[in-house]
């Protein structure tokens, strides 16, 4: 019991007589702090499409080209662009040389036109 009323009025002290040391010391910190921003493409540049199924973001427009990750089935993705000439594939229903670039979670890459939607 006297621990807890020593511990207690310790405490009041302390905030009475440091009570104008903190709170001049907290208004002279800023009070915005930085972050660093997420890789991001800008609205007017994004239009978003929707994975049909589970798909391979590309490093280019080729189906043998290295897999940076996967674009999981129902999940977004910024469209970005396209090209009519990449290599062929059959993937999600069809057969095709159709590729878009995206951006999906901070990474960009190509996936089969078939694939989104």
């Amino acid at each position: 019991m006297k621990k807890h009323l020593f511990v207690a009025s310790a405490v009041a002290a302390l905030a009475l007589v440091g009570a104008g040391t903190a709170t001049s010391a907290f208004a002279k910190q800023p009070t915005t702090t930085t972050r660093q921003a997420a890789p991001t493409v800008q609205a007017s540049k994004c239009i978003s499409v929707t994975a049909k199924e589970k798909i391979h973001l590309r490093k280019s427009p080729r189906s043998n080209s290295a897999s940076l990750r996967f674009v999981y089935k129902n999940t977004k993705a910024c469209w970005i662009g396209f090209t009519p000439k990449g290599g062929k594939y059959k993937a999600c229903g069809g057969k095709s040389d159709d590729w878009d670039h995206v951006t999906y979670r901070g990474s960009k890459g190509w996936v089969p036109t078939n694939c989104i939607k």
